[in-house]
């Protein structure tokens, strides 16, 4: 009897166990870890066309270089209703990155970036990839690559969470234009006048669509190519 008593005690602890075990499998948290570094493919494909936007369209139309982060915090590329900072006008003006590389070379110090790239555009029908590796803790991504030509307007998307690429796969991402607010200029081959507005997102002639169109510009993909534990 006590042998038998014995038995059932050690089934119910591993009954209880393997319970546990099928619990802990339900509450799995999909997430970038904290100590492993992740490498990203990032493509983007230009959808922006005579067709689909008529109104003065541009015959060099394209984009201008990428600029891509990953971060903890939101909004450190850009934020809507914010304004840019004018060091960005070298970028508008001449697609000069310089000073994106300063500034998050100084953001990397203070621990709020960990991924920079600055990659080629690509042309309005065509396709831009690149490679971005972050730390696990910072898992957000943001991009911008300039509408070419134009005063200062740009295609970007902004705080894309990453923890759902932790094991695979890829998101994609449709993106419309924004107004920097660091000129007036109102046409592609216009730069106007510097100015100091707030980023908004902008659909007014000349980028304005006909009835029923789509006002897309490209398409931005992200796909988890490879990770790695972080040694101490």
């Amino acid at each position: 009897m006590k042998a038998m008593k014995r038995i059932l005690v050690w089934a119910l602890v591993i009954l209880t166990f393997t319970a546990c075990d099928d619990d802990d499998d339900k509450q799995t948290v999909v997430e970038l870890k904290h100590d492993m570094r992740y490498t990203f493919n990032v493509t983007v494909r230009g959808q922006w066309t005579e067709e689909t936007h008529p109104n003065y369209f541009p015959g060099d139309a394209g984009f201008g270089k990428v600029v891509a982060i990953t971060q903890k915090d939101d909004n450190v590329l850009f934020q809507k209703g914010k304004k840019a900072p004018t060091w960005m006008k070298s970028y508008f003006e001449n697609e000069d990155t310089s000073n994106f590389t300063n500034y998050f070379t100084e953001q990397k110090t203070n621990n709020r970036v960990s991924g920079f790239t600055s990659s080629e555009g690509c042309p309005a029908t065509g396709s831009s990839e690149f490679e971005i590796t972050t730390e696990g803790r910072f898992n957000k991504f943001s991009m911008i690559t300039k509408l070419s030509p134009s005063a200062d307007w740009f295609i970007g998307v902004n705080n894309i969470d990453l923890d759902g690429l932790a094991y695979g796969g890829s998101a994609t991402f449709i993106t419309s234009v924004w107004d920097a607010g660091l000129f007036s200029g109102e046409y592609h081959s216009n730069k106007g006048s510097a100015t100091n507005e707030s980023i908004e997102t902008y659909k007014g002639a000349p980028l304005s669509y006909p009835d029923g169109g789509i006002n897309n510009f490209a398409i931005v993909t992200i796909k988890l190519k490879s990770s790695e534990k972080i040694e101490p």
